[in-house]
C-alpha cells in the first residue's frame, strides 16, 4: 500500500492547546452573543441618563461637539444611530447604539481568550463574566463613549494577536487603522501605540521589512487623527452644541487635549490606587454587604493574577504584551489623573480597557488550573472533575449576572427625563433658569432635540467671576451672550470683576429681576451660598422663584400644589428606595431636600400641617435623608403618634448611630409611653458620645438611678 503522504505541520498558535474545538465554536459563540444581548435587552435604559447622555446625544443628532476630546467618531456613528428609525425616543437610539458596541466587544473578547486557549468553553463563560462586569454592564446600556472604546480597543488588540498567530502584515495594517480610529473616540486610546511598538519590539528578530511598510503603518495609524478635522468643520456650522468653538488652532488643540475636570482635580493618590484596586477586585468577584460597603472575595480574580503570573514566568511574549498595556493603562489613569473623593465615581470607567484584558488573564489562568488538574487525576475520577469544571464555567457569568443586574439595571430609569422636565415646567414662559453641570446636559437634550420649553433660558449658576477664570463655562456665556444679550443688560458682566460668584449670580438675578424678568434655581443650598444674596428663593415645586418679596403662607399653598403635580409626574419616584442608582442618587437627594426646606419654612410660618405633609413626602422619597426624618420624628413624638415616631427614630439611629440628638428623642419616646429602663440606657449612650449634654443630665437625674 501506498504511503500516505504526510500533512504539512501548520504554524503554532501563541498558547498550547487544550483542543481545537472549532465545532463546539457554533454552539457557543452564538450563545455568549445571545445572552449577553438579552441581558442588555432586559436592562437597557428607555430614555436619557443622568451625567454625559443628554449632551453626546444631543451632540450626535445635530453633529455638534461635546465636551473634551470633542468625540468625532462617537458623533458621526451617534448620528446614523440617532437617525435610524427603531425607536421614537431618541436617546434610546443611542441607548441602543452603547448596547450594540458591548455585544461587539464581547464579541471580539471572545475571540481573544479563544486566540489564547483555544477553548470555546473558557471563551463563553469568561467573555460573559466580562459582559455582566458592574462598570461595563452600567455603559452598555446608557447613551456614552465606553463600549465603544472598548469595543476599539478590543479590536485593536485582537488584530494584533491575529498578526503574531498568522505574521500577515494585513493584520497589523488593520491593527495601526484601528488604533488610530480609536484614539478619535477617547485620549486613553494613546496607549494602544506604545503597547504594538513594545510587541513589535519582542518580535524584533522576526520582523524585517522595509522603510515603506513602516510608512505604511505611521500613514495608517494617522488616517484616524483626520477624523477630528470634524470638529473645526462642524464648529464653523454652529450646530446647537458647540462646547469650546473650536474653529481657531488653539481652540481646536485645547478641545483635543484639554483634561476633563475630574482628571485635573487634585485629589489623593493613595486614595485613587486603593478605589482601583477595590473596583479592579469588584469586577470578577462575589461580594458580601458590610456596612453598605461591598467587600469583594477575590476567588476567581485571583485565576487573573495567576494567569499574569504563568504568562510571564514562562516568557510568553504575547502575555507580556498585554501585561504591559495593563500596566501602562493603570500607571497613566493613577498619575495623571487625579480625581478628587467626589469624582472617583467618574473615573471608574477609565479602566474598562484594564479589565478587559485581565478578563484574558482570568481565561488563561483558568486554563492552566484545568490542565494541572487534569494530568493529576486518574482517569476514573476524571469525570467528577469534568463536572466541577462545568460547573464552575457555568457558575462564572450566572453568578455574575445575578450579583450584579440590579446596579446595572436601566429599563425603570426615568428620573433624569422626568426631573428635567419638571424643572422646565415649572417655570413660567420666557423665563430664566439658573441650573448646574447636573441639569443642563438633560436639559440640552429635551430643548434642542424634542423642542420642549424652548422659551426658558437655561444659564449656568457657575457665572464667571475674572477672565479665564472658568474655562469649562467660559464658551458657553459667551454663546449666551450672543444668542441673549438682554439677559445681561445692567449685571455688570462687560468688566467680569466680581469677587465671587455668589457676587455674579446676585447681580445676575437682581437686574433681570429690577426688569420684571422671572428667575428660578433649579437647586438651593448646592454649591452657592444663598444666605449672600439680596433676594429670595421661594421653592415652588421642584425650582425656586427669584423674588424681592419675603415669603408668606401664600407661598406654601402654592408650593404644596406645585409639588403635587410634579410627583404624580415622577416615574417610580416612590420605589428609587428599591434600587438605588448611584449616579442618579444627585437627583433624588435634590428633591428630597427641596422638600425637606420647604418643610422647614412651613415651620417657620406656623404651618404645622404643610410642614408634616412636605417632611413626609422627603422621607418617603428618600428614606436616607435624616435632616427630615429626625424633625419629622420629633413632631410625631410632640403630637403623641408614638409608633410613627419610634420606627423613624429607629431608622435614624441605624443611619447615624453616633448622633446624641437621635438618642436623646429616644428617650423622650421611651418616657413617654413609660419604657424607664429603656430610656435610661438611650441617655447613657447620649452621655457616653456627648459627657457634657445637659439635657441628657437632666432627665438621668429626673428618673433616677437603675436597678
Amino acid at each position: 500500500m501506498p504511503r500516505k503522504r504526510k500533512k504539512k505541520s501548520r504554524q503554532q498558535p501563541s498558547a498550547p492547546l487544550i483542543s481545537e474545538g472549532k465545532k463546539e465554536q457554533y454552539f457557543f459563540l452564538p450563545l455568549t452573543l445571545l445572552l449577553a444581548a438579552v441581558a442588555y435587552a432586559l436592562t437597557i435604559c428607555p430614555t436619557i441618563f443622568v451625567g454625559d447622555s443628554g449632551e453626546l446625544t444631543a451632540a450626535a443628532y445635530f453633529l455638534g461637539i461635546p465636551h473634551s476630546p470633542g468625540y468625532p467618531l462617537y458623533c458621526l456613528l451617534g448620528w446614523v444611530f440617532s437617525h435610524l428609525p427603531i425607536a421614537n425616543d431618541i436617546a434610546f437610539r443611542m441607548n441602543i447604539m452603547s448596547a450594540f458596541f458591548a455585544l461587539g466587544t464581547v464579541f471580539i473578547l471572545y475571540l481573544i481568550i479563544y486566540h489564547f486557549t483555544r477553548t470555546p468553553y473558557l471563551s463563553f463563560s469568561i467573555s460573559l463574566a466580562y459582559a455582566f462586569s458592574p462598570i461595563f454592564w452600567s455603559q452598555a446600556v446608557v447613551a456614552e463613549v465606553y463600549s465603544l472604546n472598548t469595543f476599539l480597543t478590543a479590536l485593536s488588540l485582537y488584530f494584533l494577536c491575529r498578526w503574531v498567530e498568522k505574521r500577515d502584515d494585513r493584520w497589523l495594517y488593520f491593527a495601526f487603522t484601528t488604533m488610530g480610529l480609536a484614539v478619535a473616540n477617547h485620549q486613553l486610546s494613546f496607549l494602544l501605540l506604545p503597547t504594538a511598538l513594545y510587541m513589535l519590539w519582542l518580535f524584533w528578530k522576526d520582523v524585517k521589512k522595509p522603510v515603506r511598510f513602516w510608512i505604511t503603518l505611521g500613514v495608517l495609524y494617522v488616517l484616524g487623527f483626520f477624523i477630528y478635522l470634524y470638529l473645526p468643520i462642524r464648529a464653523a456650522a454652529n450646530p446647537p452644541l458647540n462646547w469650546g468653538d473650536p474653529d481657531t488652532p488653539l481652540k481646536f488643540l485645547q478641545a483635543i487635549f484639554r483634561p476633563a475636570g475630574a482628571q485635573t482635580a487634585r485629589g489623593s493618590v493613595l486614595e485613587h490606587i486603593a478605589h482601583a484596586f477595590y473596583l479592579w477586585t469588584v469586577q470578577f468577584s462575589p461580594f458580601l454587604w458590610v456596612s453598605e460597603t461591598k467587600i469583594p472575595i477575590p476567588i476567581i480574580w485571583l485565576f487573573g493574577i495567576w494567569g499574569i503570573y504563568k504568562g510571564i514566568s514562562t516568557k510568553w511574549r504575547m502575555a507580556r504584551v498585554f501585561a504591559f498595556f495593563m500596566l501602562l493603562n493603570l500607571a497613566v489613569i493613577l498619575f495623571v489623573s487625579r480625581p478628587s473623593r467626589q469624582e472617583l465615581l467618574i473615573v471608574g470607567v477609565y479602566y474598562l480597557p484594564v479589565f478587559m484584558v485581565f478578563a484574558v488573564f482570568m481565561a488563561t489562568g483558568l486554563r492552566e488550573w484545568i490542565i494541572q488538574y487534569l494530568n493529576a487525576f486518574r482517569s476514573p475520577r476524571r469525570p467528577i472533575l469534568y463536572g466541577l469544571v462545568i460547573l464552575i464555567i457555568v457558575l462564572i457569568p450566572e453568578y455574575q449576572f445575578i450579583q450584579n443586574r440590579p446596579d446595572a439595571d436601566r429599563s425603570r430609569d426615568y428620573y433624569a427625563r422626568d426631573y428635567a422636565t419638571n424643572l422646565l415646567e415649572s417655570c413660567p414662559l420666557n423665563s430664566i433658569l439658573l441650573v448646574n453641570w447636573d441639569d443642563i446636559f438633560t436639559i440640552w437634550y429635551l430643548q434642542d432635540i424634542e423642542n420642549l420649553r424652548k422659551d426658558i433660558i437655561p444659564v449656568l449658576a457657575e457665572l464667571p467671576t475674572q477672565p479665564g477664570s472658568n474655562y469649562w463655562g467660559e464658551w458657553y456665556f459667551e454663546e449666551l451672550l450672543e444668542k441673549h444679550p438682554e439677559i445681561f443688560d445692567g449685571s455688570g458682566f462687560e468688566s467680569k470683576m466680581f469677587l465671587t460668584t455668589e457676587d455674579a449670580v446676585n447681580a445676575f438675578v437682581q437686574a433681570n429681576l429690577d426688569r420684571g424678568r422671572e428667575v428660578y434655581f433649579s437647586f438651593y443650598g448646592v454649591s452657592l451660598n444663598f444666605e449672600l444674596f439680596t433676594f429670595y428663593v421661594h421653592p415652588l415645586g421642584g425650582v425656586y422663584r427669584c423674588s424681592n418679596e419675603q415669603y408668606s403662607i401664600t407661598d406654601l399653598i402654592i408650593a404644596q400644589q406645585a409639588w403635587r403635580v410634579a410627583l404624580d409626574d415622577f416615574r417610580n419616584i416612590y420605589n428609587y428606595n428599591d434600587y438605588r442608582i448611584e449616579e442618579e442618587d444627585f437627583i433624588i437627594s435634590r428633591i428630597s431636600d427641596n422638600l425637606f426646606y420647604t418643610a422647614q419654612l412651613a415651620i417657620n410660618l406656623g404651618d404645622r400641617p404643610k410642614a408634616i405633609w412636605f417632611f413626609q413626602q422627603s422621607v418617603k422619597i428618600n428614606n436616607l435623608n435624616l435632616n427630615a426624618i429626625v424633625p419629622l420624628a420629633e413632631i410625631y413624638l410632640e403630637d403623641g403618634n408614638y409608633p410613627e415616631a419610634r420606627d423613624l427614630l429607629l431608622q435614624a439611629r441605624d443611619l447615624d448611630p453616633g448622633n446624641p440628638d437621635i438618642h436623646i428623642l429616644l428617650a423622650r419616646l421611651h418616657l413617654a409611653i413609660s419604657q424607664i429602663e429603656l430610656a435610661r440606657q438611650s441617655l447613657e449612650t447620649v452621655i457616653s458620645l456627648d459627657p457634657s449634654n445637659p439635657e441628657a443630665r437632666a432627665l438621668l437625674e429626673r428618673i433616677g438611678p437603675g436597678d
